[in-house]
């Protein structure tokens, strides 16, 4: 895993980062992409896992005692509650972590002179517009989750300059085994049982491989930008044709899966219908993530498949 790059009193340095929520699902692809390029990292998980730091992203003094402490100059929150569904029956806890948790890390961000590195989502939108979302577009969340997470947004601007948020959305791909399942493999697992099941036709956006977001942290740092940025997968389409391109990856009958409405799906909270993003801002700097097929074809290479 990753290694320390000093004691609590050590002297800032150049290329170090404190990586928060570091075992998480975008966490350890975030961690392997900045120690490839170099960089020394301090990682923190809460609760505390092994050779890692300990810490509660909504205790304040918690993380700014860790952030002064270690002079990085970057901290990256990895850190999120993403379940919508559990989210919308869990408002405070949703909102000390998503929401909370940015102003404290933005907040000793601001003392120590780091920049912050955050991840929002699309879901900060209402998906009814007919024109593709841009970084400036008004923020209309339709559940709590995505409350909580606009939230985070205002949260960081007001407390500090210096930041970089990574607006993506349906985040898959493939770390190790100990990954909790992204949409393709609960579509796959769902598949190895051998019966039909449904997948909503009326949702519509770009899952984004999280190589590409680890990848597009990494050159939004080392350029030094700063504002909000849309990091999207290259196609725009439906959880249905989705979990059908999965199925095809892998070898299953891509048949089995049918198109269901969100009406009558057991989803909770309500969802936006259609997130077509612009990112034509990411494009100029030479980031654009890659579409379906390939993101699946690096995923399961990944999985040694």
């Amino acid at each position: 895993m990753a290694s320390s790059f000093g004691s609590e009193a050590s002297a800032k340095m150049e290329k170090n980062a404190v990586v928060v929520s570091a075992p998480g699902f975008l966490g350890k692809k975030i961690t392997k992409a900045f120690e490839k390029a170099g960089w020394g990292l301090v990682p923190t998980s809460f609760p505390a896992a092994p050779g890692m730091r300990s810490l509660d992203v909504t205790d304040r003094k918690a993380v700014e005692k860790l952030v002064l402490g270690n002079a990085p100059s970057v901290v990256i929150n990895c850190s999120a509650l993403t379940s919508v569904d559990w989210c919308e029956e869990n408002r405070e806890k949703c909102f000390a972590v998503n929401a909370l948790g940015p102003q404290n890390l933005a907040a000793a961000c601001a003392k120590s002179g780091a920049k912050l590195v955050h991840f929002s989502t699309a879901f900060v939108f209402d998906g009814k517009e007919k024109r593709a979302y841009a970084e400036s577009h008004e923020l209309k969340p339709l559940n709590v989750y995505a409350e909580s997470k606009a939230e985070a947004e205002k949260n960081i601007m007001a407390e500090l300059e210096d930041f970089i948020i990574i607006r993506t959305t349906d985040l898959y791909g493939f770390n190790d085994k100990g990954d909790k399942p992204c949409f393709p493999l609960w579509v796959l697992g769902r598949l190895r049982e051998g019966k039909e099941f449904g997948i909503v036709d009326d949702q519509l956006s770009q899952p984004t491989l999280i190589d590409d977001v680890a990848s597009a942290a990494l050159k939004l740092v080392e350029l030094n930008q700063n504002g909000i940025f849309h990091i999207f997968g290259r196609d725009y389409l439906s959880k249905f044709e989705f979990a059908q391109r999965a199925a095809k990856a892998f070898g299953f009958d891509p048949g089995m899966v049918k198109p269901i409405s969100t009406a009558g799906s057991p989803m909770k909270a309500p969802r936006p219908r259609f997130l077509k993003m612009d990112t034509s801002k990411a494009a100029s700097l030479g980031i654009m993530p890659r579409g379906i097929d390939h993101g699946l074809a690096v995923m399961k290479r990944q999985m040694g498949q």
